[in-house]
């Protein structure tokens, strides 16, 4: 047993495992009363929100699939999966779809905002919080012009629906 090694658990601070945010655009949306970003490269379209088709045993955030002219894309639930109980669908609710290498998700937005550009200064990382939140969705946070953005890290959504991001092109 090593005596001089630090003794208190309660005092150290458990990294956080995401990859840092970079300067660029970022899609704004709202999930409840928090603002989100995304980055703008990786959005393929908006669409108005029409509820996906449900699979059975599915993780909860991935509330189903729809047919994009062809293609089969996983829909998650961001407002689940950030902890936001009762999440409600109107006339503002979108599906955001975005592009993952070659394959395609969606996730549901309350509202889209705008398109904001983050600079280097403006990008700040999550603290430590010692297993408080799940971070490994994260980049970090923005703050630009009074606004905090937590930044969404596009690849790590792909984690949340059982392997079907990686099937959703059609093989025909």
């Amino acid at each position: 047993m090593n005596l001089d090694a630090p003794t208190s658990i309660a005092r150290r601070e458990v990294a956080v495992p995401c990859r840092p945010a970079r300067p660029g655009e970022f899609l704004s949306f709202t999930l409840g009363s928090q603002d989100y970003g995304v980055d703008l490269l990786r959005v393929q379209e908006i669409r108005r929100y029409e509820a996906p088709t449900h699979i059975a045993n599915a993780p909860a955030s991935l509330r189903g699939v729809l047919d994009l002219r062809g293609e089969i894309v996983p829909v998650l639930d961001l407002r689940t999966l950030v902890g936001i109980e009762s999440p409600r669908f109107g006339d503002t609710t979108v599906i955001v779809v975005l592009t993952l290498g070659d394959s395609t998700l969606g996730v549901i937005a309350d509202t889209v905002s705008d398109v904001v550009r983050v600079g280097a200064d403006e990008l700040h990382s999550l603290p430590a919080m010692n297993g408080l939140a799940d971070a490994k969705f994260f980049t970090g946070v923005a703050t630009v012009a009074a606004r905090m953005l937590v930044l969404i890290d596009v690849d790590a959504l792909s984690t949340c629906c059982g392997g079907l991001v990686a099937s959703t092109h059609p093989t025909h």
